[in-house]
């Protein structure tokens, strides 16, 4: 989610082959609803433990 009006869906692989060849797609959605409806998806997958945060590390 960008925000509380964005959701951006991708199929992103931070692989190699991914990266070099540049087979990835994404769509931006300018729906405040969708937007909503992504993030509590998301937030009751971290609840119940089946997806996770994650912070980058430092350099």
């Amino acid at each position: 989610m960008v925000d509380d009006r964005y959701a951006l869906i991708g199929s992103a692989n931070f692989t190699h082959n991914a990266h070099a060849r540049n087979i990835e797609a994404g769509v931006l959605i300018d729906d405040p609803p969708f937007a909503t409806a992504l993030a509590q998806q998301w937030q009751g997958l971290i609840d119940t433990g089946l997806a996770a945060t994650m912070s980058a590390a430092a350099p």
